[in-house]
């Protein structure tokens, strides 16, 4: 689309609840997207189960087959596979022919994602085999890791220009986020600034998280932001020019784009069921 064309430098936030303000200088997992159907035959799970080809036991399979991945996950790469069965059948006494599955392939490099998308299909894969189920398992890649900025001056004085009263979380860069963000994908091309600002209670993602510092949550949310580009602009542009001349950028826009389209991808395992008659 070339939205972000001609910018130089991007600044990002998001909330978190628990502190007041912070830096955040540091790495996240990126993700893909997995959506699989097992395709069985229904029968009777009690009078004939030998006629049918058990798609709940494909799925059930392809867990486990992921479950003996893990170990091999290498700690550095922040891995994590998750998921749930969103549909697991029709009825208890019936065999069941339609079982879908949705997972999150996450890690913080893309080598990692892809070894770990490799090794999620291989276990589903391993489902349909021993069963003789047929499977789709759909892929979409989802947003990439973030890559931490080298010069973080411009936001980090805002923070405290900001910050008045409140209290400025202490910045551990080694933490790296389980979870993703879309400024991954900004960050493999941009430079990046990010920080988080609190004034909400209860945890992200929870239907009951609501603010409780308005103040905080949008007003000096909103100060940040504005600092934040005045340091960058003022004195001819020195820190934006710093901050762009530390950037490695790990892909280019149309390296990203070949990367989305290139794993966006259906496959499909041919049933090859064995039933007795």
């Amino acid at each position: 689309m070339g939205a972000f064309d001609d910018i130089d430098v991007a600044v990002g936030h998001h909330i978190a609840p628990g502190i007041s303000l912070a830096l955040s200088n540091h790495r996240s997992n990126g993700f893909m997207s997995k959506i699989v159907r097992f395709h069985g035959i229904p029968a009777h799970a009690a009078e004939a189960p030998w006629s049918g080809v058990d798609a709940l036991s494909a799925a059930a399979l392809g867990i486990q087959a992921v479950n003996a991945q893990r170990e091999f996950f290498r700690d550095q790469d922040t891995v994590r596979v998750h998921g749930f069965i969103s549909k697991g059948g029709e009825a208890m006494n019936v065999i069941a022919d339609n079982v879908t599955m949705e997972y999150s392939v996450r890690a913080n490099n893309i080598p990692a994602i892809l070894d770990a998308s490799r090794k999620f299909d291989r276990a589903m894969r391993s489902g349909a085999v021993a069963t003789g189920c047929g499977a789709k398992i759909i892929t979409m890649p989802g947003y990439l890791p973030v890559m931490p900025a080298g010069d973080t001056r411009a936001v980090e004085e805002a923070i405290l220009a900001a910050a008045g009263s409140y209290e400025v979380a202490k910045h551990d860069p080694g933490i790296v986020m389980g979870g993703s963000t879309d400024f991954g994908e900004v960050s493999q091309i941009l430079p990046l600034l990010q920080f988080n600002t609190g004034g909400y209670t209860n945890e992200l993602h929870n239907k009951e998280m609501h603010p409780v510092d308005e103040y905080l949550a949008y007003v000096v949310t909103a100060k940040v932001f504005a600092l934040t580009a005045y340091n960058l602009l003022k004195n001819n542009g020195a820190y934006a020019r710093a901050l762009m001349e530390q950037h490695e950028a790990v892909l280019t826009k149309e390296s990203y784009i070949q990367y989305m389209e290139k794993h966006n991808r259906v496959e499909t395992i041919p049933m090859e069921p064995v039933v007795m008659e």
